[in-house]
């Protein structure tokens, strides 16, 4: 009963299955691990009794608020918000879409999933971490929201990306007073089912632009997630951690 409660969303796959399973390795809170995919059940039993699957469509603010009252109802607080979950429509042979193509239905359903989502959930979980006066949330934004990434990243991707780092930092001055940190990270290329779909051209140009020379393994973000997500952060807030291999250097 004393342990601390997290929320990971989008946590089915990708960058999020590997945050959920560091996260529910580290054993110290019950894990909520949030998808829109049936599958999110079988991830959560495969990481023991203390994690708990939750299904909802983010598209749908309805179906966010009711998550936000069963964890007031279910648990009765929550310390740890990953809004990790994000979408990123592509061309069938995986490149980005023009701006003249971009209809305003996928313009409104990816800014609803990468900016509206993030929006509400801060909204509904904020109020317990400053109950109980401790919280860590972490924004996950992407290179594309801090930098132009020529012919891959759409326009409604970079939009959404970029305004997240915006509501980060307003969100964190009101938590602050509660001891409630809000902070983004910028991923760069990871290896994910997602990031191994591209061309090899564009894989070759990105590595050529990564100093470090490789793309990085999902464990290596989870493990700065770790650490916004602990005590050992304490001091910082409305932050912006660039975990990309160096290819954006601020």
């Amino acid at each position: 009963m004393n342990k601390k409660v997290a929320v990971v969303t989008g946590a089915a796959s990708g960058l999020g299955k590997a945050i959920a399973t560091a996260m529910g390795q580290r054993g110290d809170c019950h894990l909520i691990v949030l998808d829109k995919s049936p599958s999110v059940a079988q991830f959560a039993q495969s990481l023991g009794p203390s994690v708990e699957p939750y299904l909802c469509d983010l598209e749908d603010p309805a179906q966010i608020i009711a998550f936000g009252q069963h964890v007031r109802s279910a648990h009765g607080r929550c310390d740890i918000l990953i809004n990790n979950a994000g979408i990123h429509p592509k061309n069938p042979d995986n490149s980005k879409v023009a701006l003249e193509d971009i209809t305003l239905a996928t313009w409104n359903a990816v800014l609803a999933v990468n900016l509206t989502a993030p929006f509400l959930m801060c909204q509904q979980l904020l109020p317990l971490m400053r109950e109980h006066r401790w919280g860590r949330i972490v924004n996950i934004s992407s290179r594309a929201g801090r930098t132009l990434i020529p012919n891959v990243v759409a326009a409604y991707y970079s939009a959404t990306k970029a305004a997240l780092m915006g509501l980060t930092r307003t969100v964190a001055e009101e938590g602050a007073p509660f001891n409630v940190t809000v902070n983004t990270v910028a991923p760069g290329r990871f290896l994910t089912p997602l990031s191994v779909k591209v061309t090899a051209s564009n894989l070759e140009n990105s590595l050529k632009s990564i100093p470090l020379g490789r793309v990085g393994d999902p464990d290596e973000l989870a493990a700065v997630i770790l650490f916004l997500t602990s005590d050992a952060s304490s001091y910082m807030t409305g932050a912006v951690l660039d975990v990309n291999g160096g290819c954006f250097m601020p």
